[in-house]
């Protein structure tokens, strides 16, 4: 398994949790993809040629980090985060960084899904553990039933 997720990327608030663990079990999916190592009992995708699977796996994780990233930027807007500047650039530049990434896969370097697997997984355990639980922290301590 290329992520897995940890008590320790349990940040407290529920729809962050949530999001966060779906987005390790796409990263898992799309490891497993890269590895061939995905099971076609256990994802369909793994039946499709490997580069195709796996730009569509890649896509699928894009899609739900903007969403998830759009979600967290929603919340610190309404409710007046304080470092709200500083949490959504580390947001821009990881999906800058991303796309640049996926662009070289899309466009036949394909050796380099690994390292967008492992470009992902260190970058969302950092970042969570860093901006998310500070984020979480000040949400719990003054709006501790925020929702999406």
């Amino acid at each position: 398994m290329v992520a897995s997720w940890k008590d320790d990327l349990t940040v407290g608030v529920p729809f962050m949790d949530a999001e966060h663990a779906g987005l390790i079990s796409t990263l898992t999916e799309l490891g497993e993809l890269v590895n061939g190592t995905s099971s076609e009992d256990t994802n369909p995708l793994a039946q499709l040629p490997r580069s195709t699977a796996v730009r569509i796996q890649l896509s699928r994780l894009r899609v739900e980090i903007g969403i998830h990233f759009s979600h967290e930027e929603q919340v610190m807007r309404s409710c007046g985060y304080p470092l709200i500047v500083r949490h959504t650039t580390k947001h821009t530049k990881f999906m800058d960084e991303l796309d640049r990434m996926t662009s070289r896969f899309t466009t036949g370097e394909e050796d380099i899904a690994e390292r967008v697997v492992r470009f992902v997984q260190v970058w969302f355990a950092r970042h969570t553990r860093d901006c998310d639980t500070q984020l979480s922290a000040w949400l719990l301590a003054n709006h501790p039933t925020v929702t999406i």
